[in-house]
């Protein structure tokens, strides 16, 4: 009867410990397997977040193992793809130049963060005369290239702080800041007018052409 009762005991006894032993392993593995899949986690929450808000979340990059290579490529890669969507936005992808939208957010953002003083801000919108005519003559990959050197042009005509934007076609728009006086924004329009006149050469071809300039001007104060 002794020897039952002390085998039931014992029993006990060491199943009680094999048990806490069990529960003592599973939560070490559980909180491992949860170290191990944490880098997992923040790359999956750092892209959830770009994909719902566009933010770029800071993502630890110093480790060396497979999990800090993940982590690193991952913020790499989303950045990449940020600059590029950025690019595509807000930029045209003939010239390289900013586009409509772009301009005139930085129009506004420029011309409201003046302050309190007097600012002369004029609006330059440069049209290539007759534009579809000369684009059926060149083709797509001729007219490509001519707009390229078009916008090349009036960036070495356009100062800073000026903001210079291909707004389609054959449409281009300046923005003159800072400017002293009216006479100043006739100025430039004739030296511009002046400089387009010079023929273009494309693809061994002569295109010569004209332009017409519409001027918007303000006084901000």
């Amino acid at each position: 009867m002794l020897s039952t009762t002390y085998s039931l005991e014992a029993t006990i006894r060491i199943l009680s410990i094999a048990l806490g032993a069990t529960l003592v392993g599973t939560a070490l593995t559980l909180y491992i397997l949860r170290l191990l899949l944490s880098p997992v986690v923040l790359t999956a929450r750092a892209l959830k977040a770009y994909r719902d808000t566009k933010t770029l979340l800071k993502l630890p990059i110093q480790f060396q193992d497979e999990a800090g290579i993940l982590m690193a490529n991952t913020t790499k890669t989303l950045h990449q793809l940020d600059d590029l969507i950025n690019y595509i936005c807000n930029y045209d992808g003939v010239t390289g130049l900013p586009n409509r939208d772009f301009f005139c957010h930085r129009v506004t953002e420029l011309t409201t963060q003046q302050g309190s003083r007097q600012m002369l801000v004029a609006i330059l919108v440069v049209s290539v005369d007759d534009f579809v005519t000369i684009s059926h003559g060149l083709g797509p990959e001729r007219i490509s290239f001519f707009l390229r050197a078009l916008g090349q042009r009036l960036q070495d005509l356009v100062p800073n702080p000026h903001l210079l934007a291909h707004l389609d076609t054959g449409n281009f728009a300046i923005a003159a800041l800072e400017l002293q006086s009216f006479e100043a924004v006739i100025r430039q329009s004739q030296l511009i007018a002046e400089t387009l006149e010079h023929p273009f050469y494309v693809s061994g071809r002569h295109v010569k052409i004209t332009t017409s300039i519409g001027i918007s001007m303000q006084v901000l104060e």
